[in-house]
């Protein structure tokens, strides 16, 4: 992936995350009818609470992908530090 897939997928996921974060937000109370599917057959089933189902899998991507921009910023710092100081 280039820098601007990675800026590009980040940005995806970030919204993805956000929506779900909002639609949790939303529901306010549970009911227990909804919490009985969340854990229906001993699996976590987040379509019970609106959420999307590889919510895990994308706020992992989204934590790789902030990472490996985090590496990409301090390596651009480090070389503007070392052109301020020749």
């Amino acid at each position: 992936m280039n820098l601007n897939q990675i800026t590009t997928r980040h940005k995806e996921l970030e919204t993805n995350i956000q929506q779900a974060f909002e639609s949790l937000k939303g529901k306010g109370s549970f009911n227990p009818m909804s919490l009985m599917k969340l854990v229906s057959g001993g699996d976590l089933n987040l379509g019970a609470l609106g959420l999307p189902e590889n919510l895990f899998e994308e706020l992992a991507e989204y934590q790789a992908l902030s990472a490996t921009l985090r590496g990409v910023a301090e390596k651009v710092a480090a070389k503007m530090g070392e052109s301020a100081h020749a």
